[in-house]
């Protein structure tokens, strides 16, 4: 039995519903969307910087073959896997608890970024495919997205999306979760053997 681990956040400043905790359930709770011999596990995470060390533990203990972590991002106007993650953090930007990290790099004595393992170029042909609008973003900025991608090293496969605006490919984006959880999973249905 393959194992994935699928995230998303919790509500932050500026964005009292996150969209992605829903995305999360319906992908996990579904009968209808479901892998064969996959096992898809679901959590939804609180926006705090100190959770990164949480998590960590979390990957450890489930040992998850493959992690795809989900997170909103308002201004744009696609479907991004990032492509990459960078070892910074934002010092201006506060998170749901009103608090800042303490540094400016994620890790010490680390590499300035770390690549995803799927490869997120693939993930658009798919997503575009199923009728989603979707692009690669070369990285996932200096928030808690960022962050969360960074962490997830400690498995062997691991993935970013930020579905920000539902749209389909070529029309108006628009806020329609359900039509998106299904469409993204379609995409993800042709890359099974990708993923996993």
């Amino acid at each position: 039995m393959t194992r994935i681990l699928i995230t998303g956040f919790g509500p932050f400043p500026g964005a009292p519903s996150n969209p992605t905790s829903a995305i999360v359930r319906h992908l996990t709770g579904s009968r209808k969307l479901r892998f064969r011999g996959v096992e898809k596990l679901g959590q939804v995470l609180p926006t705090h910087w100190n959770m990164l060390g949480d998590f960590r533990q979390t990957i450890r203990n489930v040992k998850p073959d493959a992690v795809l972590m989900f997170g909103l991002a308002g201004r744009r106007r696609a479907v991004t896997p990032e492509a990459r993650a960078i070892n910074r953090a934002s010092l201006l930007r506060c998170d749901a608890d009103g608090k800042k990290p303490e540094m400016l790099q994620l890790a010490r004595s680390a590499p300035a970024f770390r690549r995803s393992t799927i490869d997120a170029r693939r993930i658009v042909t798919e997503l575009r495919q199923s009728g989603l609008a979707a692009r690669v973003s070369q990285d996932a900025g200096d928030y808690l997205c960022n962050g969360l991608l960074w962490t997830a090293q400690v498995s062997p496969r691991f993935l970013y999306m930020s579905p920000c605006r539902f749209g389909r490919s070529g029309q108006r984006p628009h806020k329609n979760t359900s039509d998106f959880r299904n469409r993204i999973w379609q995409g993800l249905e042709k890359l099974h053997w990708q993923l996993f």
